[in-house]
């Protein structure tokens, strides 16, 4: 069971397939400026897979389209100081200290400075000549250095490397594992599975081992996620068979188990299963669901957990954490008053909740789903660098300290469930929407204060904490991109005020109901719009479609909000009927007229299927997707679907008091002309 031990100098280092190459001359940064603070670099390969932190140094992991590589990159310079590629299969990369036994060390070693005699005389200076290079060094001067830990996959075993990838040390896998194995922060134990899904854990240097209790049974070899809390807590995942006297099939379910390693105990067995990172104590989880939350908290204080609100929902998607840097960094595609649209890189700080630094990266008209797809941070100089999706060639140097953020706002909020339900912390969102009320003249219903039954729809309140904290923030950022005093003018003759509803969900209660609506205009049943808030990302969007609805309500004279007329019809294809019912609709299985992937040929009069129910309908999807979607839409090259929106905009100007008005609204901005924004 004990490996093999490897300590013949004249072993080639990392065998043949390995190339080590030199490069003295400094890259180009092509030092282009997309936004303050920010620069790039090309990578050293085909596409970057790792960036970290290397004692200052950045070390970049790679793929050069046929092999993997590293490189420790001057991360003020952009100079490549030493390059090592070759690999056939994917490296596994972690710095740790350098304990590592002098016995049976390759190459550099101290054992080798042990036996050289000094030529020199003992009352030579000892700061002259030579000697400073052989001479003990003080104790002060002593510090552990930080090796390259990496795991090896193609050949089995574990390698240590110094800052110009000399190997250090390297130890053989004897046995055959299923998985990757790990090994704890210390260079003490190993982890690994063995054919029979028994999990041991290894003292490889004294070569003693155990099998660890992980729980289970397993149905088939669990899987190691990783080590935490200074190497005392394990991760282990695997499938576990439940039978079920009310099932004819047993069931299968996926559990993570977190193993004390001291006594083998099991403190948590969750079946969520977000990768978990961390260093140290410190841990930060994305816990994707219905709602997405951002979490960290400490291992050795289970009790305390906090959460990220980020402004953007797109920002969920994209995050990297540093739990030793107390950073973390998130990315989202936003559409402004412009034609253009800009990544945004945010940086926040993990113990004040505050964020630090922003900046922007305008993209091209094909790059609308960029997204972070490896991140590190430099602590030394606080600078972030990253790679993202359409670029993936090119390593980005941000300079957090030439773009910070002066606010003192936190975005972190104590940690609970996604549907935690807390009395004292829903007085805290009812004062908050009384707040968001005064500030646009609207009403802002919670809970039980919202009716259970609405216009075709039964609704179920929502008592979730986290769930209307997170509606209640969206529905602010929506309300802010309507003019002001916009609201006040879609209240009603009677002086009733636009109402929100905040539910859980809604079911269908009438004839031409349908089945998966999470948004309501009530229209003749009310000045109110009902909001099904138990997944939230679409919460911004979904508001401007119902506003829609109101806004077609008001221009209609309070009548009729499918209000059509001739010049409305004329911008519909020749001989074109709306279904005028959402049933009918459902079972229309026509794609004409409707933007497709399959036939990009035909004319786009609408936005989608759904848009030929009612023309209410047809204009609600065009101001979605022109306040929400715009400019990453595909829609507005259409010039039928302009034509509507111009419509659309020229009648809201008409029957509202634009006094004060923007030039350019924000659904009038694929209308406009650059000069106007």
């Amino acid at each position: 069971m004990n490996g093999t031990k490897r300590s013949s100098a004249g072993i080639f280092i990392l065998c043949m397939t390995l190339l080590l190459v030199l490069f003295p001359g400094t890259v180009s940064a092509q030092a282009a400026q997309e936004e303050s603070g920010l620069s790039w670099v090309k990578a050293p390969g085909q596409m970057v897979l790792g960036l970290y932190d290397w004692d200052g140094d950045l070390l970049v992991y790679y793929y050069t389209g046929t092999r993997f590589g590293l490189c420790r990159m001057d991360a003020e310079t952009r100079e490549i100081l030493v390059r090592l590629e070759g690999f056939k299969q994917e490296l596994y990369l972690e710095l740790c200290p350098d304990n590592l036994p002098k016995e049976g060390r390759i190459g550099r070693s101290d054992a080798l400075f042990d036996t050289f005699t000094s030529p020199f005389e003992e009352d030579e200076s000892e700061e002259s000549g030579l000697w400073r290079f052989f001479r003990e060094p003080s104790q002060e001067e002593e510090e552990p250095e930080t090796l390259l830990r990496l795991y090896d996959s193609e050949k089995g075993c574990f390698q240590w490397m110094d800052e110009d990838f000399n190997l250090i040390y390297e130890y053989d896998m004897e046995e055959t594992v299923t998985s990757r194995p790990l090994m704890d922060p210390s260079n003490q134990y190993i982890y690994y599975v063995q054919n029979s899904g028994q999990v041991i854990q290894l003292d490889w240097q004294a070569g003693k081992s155990q099998v660890m209790e992980v729980g289970g049974p397993f149905a088939a070899a669990p899987y190691l996620e990783g080590i935490y809390n200074e190497g005392t807590i394990l991760s282990v995942s695997g499938m576990v068979r439940e039978s079920d006297p009310d099932r004819e099939y047993d069931n299968y379910v996926n559990y993570k188990n977190y193993i004390r390693v001291s006594d083998q105990q099991i403190l948590k067995v969750s079946t969520i299963f977000s990768a978990l990172y961390g260093s140290g104590s410190g841990y930060y989880t994305t816990l994707y669901g219905p709602l997405n939350q951002a979490v960290l908290g400490d291992f050795s204080d289970p009790e305390k957990r906090w959460e990220f609100i980020f402004p953007d929902y797109e920002e969920y998607d994209s995050v990297f954490a540093w739990t030793n840097a107390r950073r973390l960094m998130t990315c989202y595609t936003d559409e402004g008053i412009s034609a253009s649209s800009h990544a945004v890189f945010s940086l926040y700080n993990m113990d004040t909740g505050a964020m630090e630094a922003q900046t922007r990266l305008e993209l091209g008209s094909k790059e609308n789903n960029l997204r972070l797809t490896v991140a590190g941070y430099l602590s030394g100089t606080q600078t972030g660098v990253f790679s993202v999706s359409t670029r993936p060639d090119r390593i980005y140097m941000w300079d957090t300290k030439a773009s910070g953020v002066a606010s003192d706002q936190s975005y972190k909020v104590p940690y609970m469930e996604a549907d935690a339900a807390d009395p004292q912390a829903f007085e805290t969102l009812e004062e908050t929407a009384r707040t968001l009320e005064a500030r646009f003249d609207v009403e802002i219903y919670l809970g039980d204060d919202c009716p259970r039954q609405l216009w075709g729809y039964k609704a179920s309140p929502i008592y979730s904490v986290p769930k209307i904290r997170r509606a209640l923030m969206y529905l602010e950022t929506s309300l802010e991109n309507y003019p002001e005093g916009f609201f006040t003018q879609l209240a009603r003759p009677d002086g009733s005020r636009v109402r929100f509803y905040l539910v859980d969900s809604m079911s269908p209660d009438g004839e031409d109901s349908i089945s998966s609506s999470v948004g309501l205009f009530g229209g003749s049943d009310g000045n109110y719009i009902a909001l099904a808030v138990d997944s939230p990302r679409d919460m911004q969007t979904l508001v401007y479609h119902e506003v829609s609805h109101a806004i077609d309500y008001k221009l209609s004279g309070y009548m009729n909000q499918n209000y059509m007329d001739e010049t409305w019809s004329d911008l519909n294809p020749p001989d074109f009927y709306y279904n005028w019912s959402y049933q009918a609709n459902g079972a229309d299985m026509s794609w004409d007229y409707v933007y497709s992937v399959f036939d990009q040929d035909q004319e786009i009069y609408f936005i989608d299927k759904y848009a030929k129910s009612f023309p209410t309908e047809d204009r609600a999807r065009i101001m979605e997707y022109a306040m929400g979607m715009y400019p990453g839409s595909i829609y507005f090259s259409s010039p039928h679907v302009l034509e509507k929106l111009e419509y659309i905009s020229r009648a809201i100007r008409e029957g509202f008091d634009t006094q004060g008005w923007p030039k350019v609204t924000w659904w009038e901005r694929p209308l406009a002309m650059p000069s106007d924004v």
